[in-house]
Order: structure tokens, then sequence, then C-alpha cells
């Protein structure tokens, strides 16, 4: 699908969950080939929820809850765990910065 929407050459691309279902080589491929396009001057909006792939490779994160914007940003201003509580309800952490971040998500204490 993401091949079908190159072809035209568009300037603005907007891809929803494309890495859904793919194993993490397809998955790391694809969000390397959509940040290319990004370098490469093209506006790119990905629905993604893998949020260590997301936070690798994007420059900004925009959180929804219930449709609602609820943060809007540069991902290592907006990216943490508080945000992550709000939005979906869970604990988290992130560490790192950048190509090194990695969200991890904490299971309640049984």
């Amino acid at each position: 699908m993401l091949a079908r929407a190159l072809v035209g050459d568009p300037e603005v691309l907007i891809a929803d969950e494309p890495i859904t279902g793919l194993d993490p080589r397809h998955a790391i491929d694809t969000v390397a080939r959509l940040h290319t396009l990004a370098a490469d001057g093209k506006l790119v909006i990905a629905a993604v929820h893998d949020l260590t792939l997301a936070a690798r490779s994007a420059t900004h994160l925009m959180a929804l809850r219930e449709g609602r914007l609820v943060a809007f940003g540069p991902i290592t201003e907006v990216l943490t765990p508080d945000l992550l509580r709000r939005v979906f309800d869970v604990e988290a952490r992130v560490s790192g910065d950048g190509r090194e971040t990695l969200v991890d998500f904490l299971a309640p204490a049984v």
C-alpha cells in the first residue's frame, strides 16, 4: 500500500498504521523509508502505535485521547510518562533521547 501511495510522488503522505502486522525487520524498514521521505522534504504524517519506533524516527508527536488533542510538540518534550498515563491509563518509563529512545509500559503490580 505504501508503494502505491508513493507512485504519484506526493508532497504530503498520510500513512495510517503503516507498520501494523509487520515483523520487526519490515516495521523498522518501513519507518526508515518514511523518515527518508521526510528528510527529502516530504511532509509525512503517520499514525503509529509503536511509540519506541515513532520516537526514534519522528520529529513531533501528536497524542489523542477519545478524538481530542492531548499534546503536540517535539518528541523529546512531549513523550513523557505523564502523557502516557493520561492517554493510555498505564504507567510507563521513557528512557533515552532520539534514536536511543525506549518506551517501556509497566504492568501493574499483582
